[in-house]
């Protein structure tokens, strides 16, 4: 949520990732994404980059990471906003041993 090249950072994370990845607290909005925001934290200035879910999951899909599991952190249906964690195999490799 914190990179600007968001698609290079899944890519590298797949690449490099024996099995499984897990993005967590990842920020989903309903709205039409990826959506750029500036925000403090920490008493730093940083970005944050809210994501629509069918394009987050067609970039996992596209990197070969399969879907196994998603939790819900929380969801705001007024807002359209929430936070969830994803549970990705790396199939690209799932022909290998563990």
């Amino acid at each position: 949520m914190h990179i600007a090249d968001y698609e290079k950072a899944i890519a590298e994370a797949a690449r490099v990732a024996r099995r499984f990845v897990i993005f967590n607290r990842t920020p989903i909005t309903a709205d039409a994404g990826p959506k750029f925001y500036e925000k403090e934290a920490y008493g730093v200035k940083t970005l944050e980059i809210h994501f629509n879910l069918t394009g987050l999951l067609q970039l996992f899909a596209a990197n070969n990471l399969a879907l196994r599991h998603s939790e819900p952190i929380f969801w705001d249906a007024a807002a359209g906003y929430g936070h969830s964690c994803f549970l990705l195999e790396n199939v690209s490799l799932a022909h290998y041993p563990a």
